[in-house]
């Protein structure tokens, strides 16, 4: 799936076929393929996740 730098919001993407593609906490090449964006709305991701379960990841 061919991931296009237009977006709806922070860390919201658009497949090529207008599929809207979710951001994981797991991440994807996908994410890493868009660059800064894409590792930063996975990073975000990974933050509210960590919230939701009561920890926050390290800051280093």
């Amino acid at each position: 799936m061919a991931l296009n730098k237009s977006t709806d919001g922070p860390g919201q993407f658009r497949a090529a076929d207008g599929s809207q593609f979710e951001v994981t906490a797991d991440g994807s090449l996908s994410l890493l393929a868009l660059g800064y964006r894409g590792l930063m709305a996975w990073r975000a991701k990974r933050i509210e996740v960590a919230d939701l379960k009561g920890k926050a990841p390290k800051k280093q």
